[in-house]
């Protein structure tokens, strides 16, 4: 069981831009911080979709690239770049992992928040 905690406005390009050798990501402003609840070990992808109804729209300029291995009672993060009006317009955003599972989570609401469903890897069914 996953929970996210989102950041709009995030000021990550300014820790980026100390701490990542000389370089740095001036267009990240959205940080999305993922604690693992489970028991097992969860292998993030770096994409995201953002959910209403019908309408989708996929992201995948997400840092860092590869994704992220959360172990449990872990947090790890992802970093993108996206206007808060965009984020305004959906309900619900997917985070994907690497067995093809998929983790969804309310945009409503008070945070963090826990996902509301989630993929059973193991027999493929959602509980």
């Amino acid at each position: 069981m996953l929970e996210v905690t989102i950041i709009t406005d995030s000021p990550v390009a300014d820790i980026f831009a100390c701490k990542c050798c000389g370089g740095s990501l001036p267009d990240q402003n959205l940080e999305i911080l993922i604690f693992n609840r489970g028991t097992i070990a969860v292998a993030i992808q770096s994409r995201l979709r953002l959910e209403n109804g019908p309408d989708a729209l996929d992201w995948e300029a997400v840092c860092p690239a590869g994704g992220r291995q959360i172990p449990p009672g872990e947090v790890a993060a992802l970093y993108t770049r996206l206007d808060p009006s965009v984020l305004e317009r959906y309900r619900d955003l997917v985070l994907f992992d690497r067995q093809d599972g998929t983790h969804r989570f309310p945009l409503a609401g008070p945070t963090p928040v826990t996902e509301t469903r989630e993929k059973t890897h193991d027999v493929g069914i959602e509980p």
